[in-house]
C-alpha cells in the first residue's frame, strides 16, 4: 500500500550521470562522529535504504590528500550498497576564525557578523580581495578532487549560510 502511495519516492532519480535507487536523501549534518563511528553511521543508513547520502561537511580550508584512505574507507563501504553518496564542501567565510589570513575571518565585505556566540561572531570580516578569492576558488578545487579520490559521486558546494548546490565531476 505504502509503495503504490509514494510511488515516485522509491523510483530511481538520475542526478547528472548518477542514477539514485530512490529520492530517500540524507542530507550533511555537522556531528561529532569520526573514524569507525562515522562509517558505521554511513553504512547504517545504506543499509537502511537511504538512496543518497550527502556527507557531512568538508572544511575547504582545512581538507588535505592525507583525510583520502579514511573517506575512501567510507565511500567504498557505502558504495557496497545501491546508495550513492555525495560530498559536501564548505567554507565558514565571515565565521572563518581560525588558521585563514593569520586568524582573520575572510567574506565579501567587511560587514560584522551578528552571531555574538559563535567563537569570532562579534568580529568584523576581512574583506576578500582578487586573491583571497583565487585562493578559495583553489581550496574548493583541491577539496574536490581529493573527494573524487575517496570515491565520493559528487561535491555539494556552500558557504557558511549560503547553498550553492553546484554537482560536479558526476560519474
Amino acid at each position: 500500500m505504502a509503495e503504490q502511495e509514494f510511488s515516485h519516492l522509491f523510483s530511481p532519480i538520475k542526478v547528472g550521470t548518477v542514477t539514485v535507487p530512490n529520492r530517500i536523501v540524507m542530507t550533511g549534518a555537522q556531528h561529532r562522529l569520526s573514524g569507525d563511528r562515522l562509517l558505521h553511521y554511513f553504512v547504517a543508513r545504506a543499509e537502511g535504504g537511504v538512496g543518497l547520502i550527502i556527507s557531512s561537511p568538508h572544511n575547504v580550508l582545512a581538507t588535505t590528500e592525507a583525510m583520502i584512505p579514511d573517506l575512501k574507507k567510507i565511500g567504498d563501504a557505502v558504495h557496497r550498497s545501491p546508495t550513492k553518496i555525495f560530498a559536501q564542501l564548505f567554507h565558514h567565510g565571515a565565521r572563518w576564525w581560525a588558521r585563514a589570513r593569520g586568524g582573520r575571518a575572510l567574506a565579501p565585505s567587511a560587514v560584522k557578523v551578528r552571531r555574538p556566540f559563535w567563537p569570532g561572531g562579534q568580529n568584523v570580516p576581512h574583506e576578500m580581495d582578487e586573491d583571497d578569492i583565487r585562493q578559495a576558488v583553489k581550496a574548493y578545487g583541491a577539496t574536490a578532487l581529493v573527494m573524487k579520490q575517496a570515491d565520493m559521486m559528487a561535491s555539494r558546494l556552500w558557504r557558511h549560510g549560503v547553498s550553492f548546490n553546484l554537482n560536479f565531476y558526476l560519474r
